[in-house]
Order: C-alpha cells, then structure tokens, then sequence
C-alpha cells in the first residue's frame, strides 16, 4: 500500500502522476450512472481510473476500456487497474478520443466522461494541467461526435458539466440524434442554485426523468440521497 493513495471501500487510487486528482465530480457521475445494457463500458479521458474502477466494481463482468491523452495520467490509471480485482477486465489506452472514434469497433453499451470544461478561463503554464481543465482540448462537439460514433444502439453515454453548459450539449446532441433521456441537477447547498448536471444520452428519444440532488444542508451535513450514492464507495459513508 502507498500512504498518498486514496483509499475507496474496494479499490484504492494512486494519482501522484495525474495532473487533476479525484473530486466530488467523479464519484457523484460513477455512482450516479446506471444501465440495463453494460457489457462494454468506455471511459473517456479516465484520469487516475477513478470512473472506470467504479464502474467495475458496480459491472464486474463488463469489459472496460479507459482512453487518456495524458502519458503520465495512463500510467496511474494502469498501476491501479493493475492492483484491483478487476484488473483482467481493464484497459487504459493512451490515445485521442477522436481518432481512437474513428478507428474503433467497439460499440459501448455505457460511455462515461468527466470532460475538461473550463471554456474562458485563464490558461495554465502547466500544459497538461490545461489539457485537463479546458475545453480547448476536447471541445463538446467533437467529445459527442465520438460518443455518437462509439455509442452502441441501446446505450447510453453519461457526462457531468457545468449548469450553464447543459443547453449547449442539448443542442449538440440533437444535432447527431443523441437524446438526454436524463437529467440530475447537481447543488452544492439544498437553497443553492445548481452548478453541475448529469446529462444522460441516448440513441433512442425514450422517456425523460428530471431530478435534483443537494449535497449538503444548512448545517453542512451531508444530505441523504448524497450518502446513499456514495455509500458503496466512500469510507465516510
């Protein structure tokens, strides 16, 4: 065991290589996301593995791919594929989510992504914190034409962003004929305004569900449907 890992209930993750480390974000969309159909799973721009190893924890029989543009993020991502149960069923491919689209076979019956989504901000010096964080590297269009070209025809792809960004995605999706089939509006505060949302797409225009999720109440405690998403994962809960 390493004493800078980040310790899960079945798995632990190492991330002293990745330029971005694991956050609310990752845990709220693993555990968030759910599919009759998951034999193939991709996880776009996986990081540290955090969203493919809570995937196989939730799937352990799927067939798991995470692709990553970041040499020393894959290396994390492989050491801790490499030391979980799951390792037989995991690949991390260091590669460009474009091309890697254009040259797949592989139709994926769940794709997931924590996207980098900072579109105005100031730039890093760190070129690979900013290949991270901003958009400039994998813009909305050419992150849902992939998926569209990846996506299998009863699967879904699910993707957290910020509030403001949910229209423009929307509208992108309809555009290649993927639909949110649903929506979780994500507050940090139970009065607050919402700041991140789950869309869910789907090939096929099915029925719609809209919900909230609040993280924590007024006296800062952690709300219940939070601790219940995140009960199978996090030592806390």
């Amino acid at each position: 065991m390493n004493t800078k890992d980040f310790i899960c209930k079945q798995f632990r993750i190492y991330q002293e290589n990745t330029a971005l480390k694991i956050g609310t974000d990752a845990f709220i969309l693993g555990s968030y996301t759910n599919h009759f159909a998951n034999k193939t799973i991709l996880d776009i721009g996986t990081g540290t593995g955090i969203l493919a190893l809570m995937l196989a924890q939730k799937y352990p029989h799927a067939q798991i791919d995470a692709i990553e543009i970041d040499e020393h993020a894959c290396h994390d991502a492989r050491f801790n594929f490499s030391r979980s149960k799951w390792n037989n069923k995991l690949t991390c491919i260091h590669n460009n989510i474009t091309f890697y689209s254009q040259n797949c076979n592989t139709q994926y019956d769940i794709i997931i992504s924590n996207p980098p989504f900072f579109h105005n901000s100031l730039i890093s010096q760190n070129p690979r914190v900013s290949t991270a964080k901003h958009s400039i590297s994998l813009t909305p269009s050419s992150l849902l034409q992939s998926v569209s070209n990846l996506l299998s025809k009863d699967g879904i792809f699910s993707v957290i962003i910020p509030f403001s960004d949910k229209n423009t995605y929307i509208e992108l999706g309809l555009n290649i004929n993927l639909y949110v089939i649903q929506e979780l509006e994500i507050l940090p505060f139970k009065e607050s305004a919402p700041n991140r949302i789950i869309l869910v797409f789907s090939k096929q225009s099915t029925t719609y569900t809209k919900k909230q999720l609040y993280i924590r109440n007024k006296q800062k405690e952690y709300s219940t449907d939070y601790s219940n998403l995140m009960k199978d994962y996090l030592l806390k809960f």
